[in-house]
């Protein structure tokens, strides 16, 4: 459509946009309240009643969110009004008919059928259906009425998911599985895994009488069975739950092997040894799987056996021993050199496990290093550790372990540490220290132990660590590859932890150092905060005189604008340059710029320009 039109004589003018409807406040107040009368008044232009609000909302949708009654509905309806807009509510958009079965209001949502709208209408993000809303709520009524309507049972969301599907992943019900399917849904509809519902109907085996529905069903197994290679079965699904030695007996019943690989190269028994059953099922399915001719010592592509899918779980001594005498190798290893001892550090550390391997020949001169050069203290020291945990680190570190020892990348059992326990308990790093771990010492990027708390976790609740590692006297002024050191990374935030500051800089903390793109201290937090505290500028002028932290920035425009802000210190009780929008009353410490000051701070920075193209051509 073009904007402009022509009239008899060629002339040509502009078409004026159509006018544009929107609610007003007035009218949102009065539709959350449902008072028909009110509306009645309110909606006497017909053009108002399909117009839409600031958030892109309806009056049907501020209607159905708030206070709905038969009466407002038909009032809607009469006028033409649109059931089938979709609008934002909480993160998704959603139809009126998606709220009302999220609602779980039945006599509303039955009035709502009744005008002939969508019934498959499908939200805009997860392609959901109001069958799926329903599922969710786990509310049959509702899904009873929308099927009675019409509602399709086999469409999908945007996971591949049917209602049946989602019921049987998410919310189990075995009524709502059985209704379905009288209703029409198909059994054998997979999700975008190509996994069909009998996969997940396994894992919750309690919820279901599982044997009744695969003696009624038969069609569900050969539909997931097609006798390949490298295709994930019924039995895989079944092991990587919590199976029993009956329910694995009635599977493999119908043709399946636990030889078979799924697309991984997992076979059924590597599934097993990750499953979360009893130690006595485990052994109990184990051999019952080695009586079927699957070998125990098959990897799958990362090299894995099923003895380190074990090592993976935290499951008794019993298990490992039980797998040795049926033949496991114990001395394999996986992909990238992995040991078992790594593994067992890593996911179950116990002290009676890893004495049992050693004495069983696994030897620590060979098995320490992984590809990365992880030692098992290493390993250890990755997971999230408690007071608790500190006779199996004393254990390690009487094997012989370097408590000093750099991995690939050069970080040592204190960096691991720190890097993944966000909530650190001090007692293990006070005990780590007192064993002759080094706090000054540097991985590959020239970053210490205090680096990584500033990197990984939020330092305001790590200030008792920060305190330990201030008592064993840490580098406070370690530069990393791009130069920064604690200080940077304080006054690099929105709003700085003065305290902090103040430790830091009471400990010879040096505010002048630089990073790469010559940026200190002092102009990392102009350069970042909002509001300018006149305390931390104070601070960092105080503990170095001002001809130096002036010189060791290249940037003099923002030194300029800190000269501007100690001049003004002054002035900010008088309100000469402080925008009273953004004063506070008992603050007198903030600094807000106003345009007066930022006029001059252009003006320093045009002169700064022009200087530097001069240097430039003379070179």
């Amino acid at each position: 459509m073009s904007r402009y039109c022509y009239d008899s004589k060629n002339t040509r003018y502009k078409i004026p946009p159509k006018k544009k409807h929107f609610l007003t406040k007035k009218q949102i107040e009065i539709l959350q309240n449902g008072d028909l009368n009110e509306i009645r008044e309110a909606f006497i232009d017909r053009k108002l009643i399909n117009a839409k609000d600031s958030e892109n909302k309806t009056a049907v949708h501020h209607l159905c969110m708030n206070n709905a009654s038969v009466e407002t509905l038909d009032f809607f309806n009469e006028n033409k009004a649109n059931f089938n807009t979709l609008s934002p509510i909480d993160d998704e958009e959603l139809a009126p008919i998606h709220i009302f079965v999220l609602q779980k209001k039945e006599q509303l949502l039955e009035k709502l059928l009744s005008f002939g709208i969508d019934f498959n209408r499908r939200t805009k993000e997860s392609n959901e259906t109001a069958l799926h809303c329903a599922v969710k709520n786990g509310s049959f009524k509702i899904i009873g009425t929308l099927t009675k309507h019409g509602a399709d049972p086999n469409i999908k969301n945007r996971q591949g998911e049917t209602p049946l599907l989602f019921s049987i992943k998410h919310q189990p019900n075995e009524s709502v599985f059985r209704y379905l399917i009288k209703k029409g849904a198909k059994v054998n509809c997979p999700d975008k895994d190509g996994r069909y519902p009998l996969f997940y109907l396994v894992k919750n085996l309690p919820k279901f009488k599982l044997f009744n529905l695969l003696e009624e069903k038969k069609v569900l197994i050969h539909a997931s069975h097609n006798g390949t290679r490298k295709w994930y079965t019924l039995l895989h699904s079944c092991c990587s739950g919590s199976p029993t030695i009956r329910l694995v007996k009635k599977i493999t019943s119908y043709g399946f092997k636990p030889k078979w690989p799924d697309k991984e190269g997992n076979t059924s028994l590597h599934w097993l040894c990750l499953s979360s059953t009893s130690a006595k099922e485990l052994k109990l399915i184990a051999s019952y799987f080695l009586k079927l001719d699957c070998k125990i010592n098959s990897k799958n592509d990362q090299q894995e056996t099923c003895f380190h899918c074990l090592c993976m779980n935290q499951q008794p001594l019993e298990c490992y021993q039980f797998l040795k005498r049926k033949g496991a190798d114990v001395k394999m290893k996986k992909r990238h050199s992995v040991s078992s001892l790594h593994l067992i550090c890593r996911f179950n550390p116990r002290i009676e496990i890893i004495q049992w391997l050693l004495e069983n020949g696994l030897q620590l001169e060979t098995h320490s290093f992984t590809y990365t050069k992880n030692s098992l203290l290493h390993e250890y020291c990755s997971n999230e550790l408690n007071k608790a945990e500190i006779p199996y680190l004393q254990f390690l570190l009487d094997l012989g372990f370097d408590i000093n020892k750099q991995n690939y990348y050069g970080n040592t059992p204190l960096h691991c540490l720190l890097t993944n326990n966000p909530n650190l308990d001090t007692s293990v790093l006070e005990f780590m220290i007192s064993q002759g771990a080094n706090v000054n010492l540097v991985n590959n990027r020239k970053e210490n132990i205090l680096h990584l708390l500033f990197l990984h976790t939020e330092f305001i609740f790590n200030e008792q660590t920060i305190d330990l590692l201030l008592k064993y006297k840490i580098n406070l002024n370690q530069q990393d590859k791009r130069d920064r050191s604690c200080l940077h990374f304080i006054c690099a935030t929105p709003k700085p932890n003065i305290g902090l500051m103040r430790k830091f800089l009471s400990h010879n903390a040096n505010p002048t150092l630089c990073t790469k793109k010559k940026f200190n201290a002092l102009t990392l937090h102009l350069k970042y905060c909002t509001t300018y505290n006149v305390e931390i500028i104070k601070l960092m002028i105080s503990h170095s005189s001002n001809s130096s932290i002036i010189n060791t920035s290249t940037f003099p425009v923002l030194l300029f604008f800190t000269n501007l802000v100690l001049r003004e210190i002054d002035r900010i009780k008088k309100l000469e340059y402080l925008n009273p929008k953004q004063k506070q009353k008992n603050n007198n410490d903030l600094f807000v710029p106003t345009k007066n000051l930022k006029k001059e701070w252009k003006k320093e920075s045009r002169k700064y320009r022009k200087k530097k193209k001069k240097k430039k051509k003379l070179k």
